[in-house]
């Protein structure tokens, strides 16, 4: 499964480099985590995504989306008591009702599912959890952004390849 783990790749890059603005919930869920030992922790605040010069990083395009997206936020473990906790506390944060499931992969051990709140066309929130053996990883995107921007940006990085 080499496409899947170089396309997972390219997912989570475009997540790294873009953004998420986040609600009370997370904020607790970022304090509660943030503190433990065993957990990486990337927030990236709307106000640096505003200094964020235009710029093209690893083939992807970053110029397109400016403006669009807000933050981000990863929270990721290896220890397995915390992966379990935050699976827990996760499905407590995140309102089913409120998001539509958008793709299931399932590789192996491996389960990433990707949630998306939307208005319209304009996606306010997307969220990607990946369970795999070895790791649990929470990522958060908000902003106000088409699932075509978002595609053509992935385009560009596989481009790029």
């Amino acid at each position: 499964m080499k496409t899947f783990s170089k396309m997972k790749l390219q997912v989570a890059m475009l997540f790294l480099v873009l953004g998420t603005a986040m609600c009370p919930a997370q904020d607790k869920f970022l304090e509660k985590y943030g503190a433990m030992n065993g957990v990486t922790v990337v927030s990236i605040s709307p106000k640096m995504f505003q200094l964020m010069p235009d710029m093209e990083t690893e083939g992807l395009d970053l110029g397109k989306l400016k403006g669009k997206i807000t933050g981000l936020q990863i929270i990721s473990t290896e220890r397995k008591e915390i992966r379990d906790q935050m699976k827990a506390d996760i499905s407590k944060m995140v309102d089913v009702s409120a998001f539509e499931e958008l793709m299931r992969v399932k590789d192996g051990e491996s389960n990433v599912i990707f949630y998306i709140s939307q208005d319209g066309d304009s996606i306010k929130k997307m969220i990607m959890l990946a369970d795999e053996p070895a790791e649990f990883t929470f990522i958060c995107l908000s902003g106000s952004f088409t699932m075509q921007e978002i595609m053509q940006t992935v385009e560009t990085m596989s481009a790029s390849d």
